[in-house]
């Protein structure tokens, strides 16, 4: 009897370890479906495809199921994955398939074990997706540069207002919104650690000119599941919902913008926190609706949160040239409007008092751009000198040849008795550094290479022509202070090379360049930086004078 209770507990023990060794050898094989020589990213790697025979290589108009860590990877039409991964050499996170879609698997290839190479050269890894009776064959593409990717599932066109009822819905509304949910993989900008954004979106085309062009830019604004604004940090940046998308498709070098702002964020002051003297900006690839569109900027908007406007403060924009007349803003300040063209008051949203909103700018124009006597004091009161003087040097500096009037913000602080102090802030910063419009060419610019030309603010110029003696000399001192620190010429001529070597490093350069073939992706730079190099030169000369250039008597 004995024996047979042994027999019977060795029996079960038997039965137990043969579903132990089952178990485990099934797992095994759903871990490691084919032979292999090494596994990367939790694939395992193949040196031949004799596990293909006999299956249908079936098409894939979008990603047929390669997730991320659990998030579907960016998935071009053509089947191309796109996979943000970091400057280090060690591959980071794991792909997977759901378990009744089949195994990924991945060809030997000698780029598995030069991942910088592989990113910087834009190679493309053999990626399979192998089901029962047939299988996906894809690319793999790994770059450096975060990768934002929109679904679309909805669009809704918009009614355009009345002009008498709304201008600024006449002009800017009536666009035709898009729905959908939106991925951003972060491989560790400005972060310690890989992120991965998923929100739901709202999204419309953007720009007046930029329209025009077939790579389009985007306003977009993420939401929660009921569809309300949600705030949400990217890149590293800011909490908020409202984001734009930068197409930078009138700069072949695709960075002078985010060069020039990143430059604007370094000048001291500019009455404003270090931090919210302009808008951050970092560099994304687009996938939208199963089509790579290329480099675009990601940005922060210029506004009450970016500035720290209160409640008295008032936010204008000015999206052309030419001053509107003062009977015209105030017509707008009687029918509660929130454009005179080309002014778009965009803070407060909604003004309990329109004539108070549009004060501050209606008599800064006056000040300024009318021609009335107007003594140094009362100019003095209601600007501030350093934030003027950094805006020309940055003019200068830049030479931003659309942002002399126009493509500013005005932020008007006000305090209670109504008293205002006028700051600005540079946006649209494309036509910098020797481009300029050219409206007789592709995509309305030309490099002019004139290192000598002037790129002045009026409001700084009469401010100084009314104290010359006080304040020329502030402003060459200021210069000078600049020149020793973050404007030195190999600091500036750094900051254009750091941002051409990212989009070289990363393969963005060459990605971009096969999207959009017909316009040049310009890598060689060396043009921009003898011009730029030259400037330098000039400008000590420039802010070096006794007086300055446009002063008319002699002392």
């Amino acid at each position: 009897m004995r024996g047979k209770r042994i027999a019977g507990m060795l029996a079960l023990c038997f039965l137990g370890l043969s579903v132990l060794v089952w178990v485990r050898l099934r797992d095994w094989r759903l871990k490691n479906p084919v032979p292999y020589v090494d596994r990367v990213l939790g694939m395992p790697v193949v040196q031949d495809t004799d596990f293909l025979a006999g299956k249908e290589r079936l098409a894939c108009g979008r990603n047929p199921g390669v997730f991320y860590e659990g998030v579907l990877l960016p998935f071009d039409r053509d089947g191309t994955l796109y996979l943000p991964q970091d400057g280090g050499e060690e591959w980071l996170g794991k792909l997977s398939a759901p378990p009744d879609t089949g195994f990924l698997c991945v060809e030997e290839d000698p780029y598995w074990k030069r991942k910088s190479d592989a990113i910087r050269d834009n190679h493309s890894f053999t990626l399979w997706l192998v089901g029962e009776g047939g299988y996906y064959e894809m690319r793999l593409v790994v770059t450096g540069t975060p990768v934002m990717s929109i679904q679309t599932t909805r669009r809704e066109a918009q009614a355009r207002a009345a002009y008498e009822e709304d201008p600024d819905e006449y002009f800017y509304g009536g666009e035709t919104l898009y729905y959908g949910t939106v991925d951003l993989f972060n491989p560790g900008i400005r972060m310690e650690e890989y992120e991965i954004i998923q929100s739901y979106v709202c999204y419309h085309q953007k720009g007046a000119t930029a329209s025009a062009f077939e790579k389009k830019s985007y306003s977009i604004s993420l939401r929660d599941s009921d569809g309300q604004n949600a705030d949400v940090s990217l890149l590293g940046m800011r909490e908020d919902d409202d984001w734009k998308l930068n197409a930078l498709f009138n700069d072949p070098n695709r960075i002078r913008e985010i060069s020039a702002s990143r430059l604007w964020g370094m000048f001291g002051g500019n009455g404003m926190p270090l931090k919210q003297a302009g808008a951050g900006m970092e560099y994304v690839e687009l996938v939208l609706d199963g089509r790579y569109e290329g480099i675009y900027c990601l940005v922060e908007p210029i506004d009450k949160k970016q500035l720290g406007l209160g409640p008295r403060d008032v936010l204008y924009k000015v999206v052309n040239g030419g001053v509107p007349d003062d009977e015209d803003i105030g017509e707008a300040a009687r029918n509660g409007w929130k454009l005179q063209y080309p002014i778009r008051l965009r803070y407060p949203k909604s003004p309990q008092d329109y004539e108070a909103a549009w004060y501050p700018m209606r008599d800064y124009l006056s000040l300024f751009y009318r021609n009335r006597d107007v003594s140094y004091q009362e100019m003095a009161t209601k600007t501030d000198a350093a934030n003027l003087c950094d805006m020309l040097i940055f003019l200068m500096v830049t030479s931003a040849s659309d942002n002399s009037y126009n493509n500013i913000y005005y932020a008007a602080r006000v305090d209670e008795e109504g008293r205002y102090v006028m700051y600005l802030i540079p946006w649209d910063l494309d036509l910098t550094f020797g481009s300029r419009a050219d409206f007789g060419q592709r995509n309305f610019r030309i490099f002019d290479g004139d290192y000598g030309k002037v790129y002045t603010v009026e409001a700084a110029e009469k401010l100084i022509a009314a104290a010359p003696d006080e304040m020329w000399p502030y402003l060459g001192d200021r210069w000078e202070e600049y020149r020793a620190g973050f404007l030195s010429t190999e600091s500036v001529l750094g900051i254009l090379t750091q941002n051409r070597d990212y989009l070289v490093e990363t393969g963005a350069a060459i990605r971009e360049q096969e999207r959009w073939p017909e316009e040049e992706v310009e890598t060689d730079i060396q043009e921009l930086l003898d011009f730029q190099r030259k400037r330098m030169e000039w400008l000590d000369g420039y802010f070096g004078a006794e007086q300055a250039p446009w002063q008319k008597t002699e002392k």
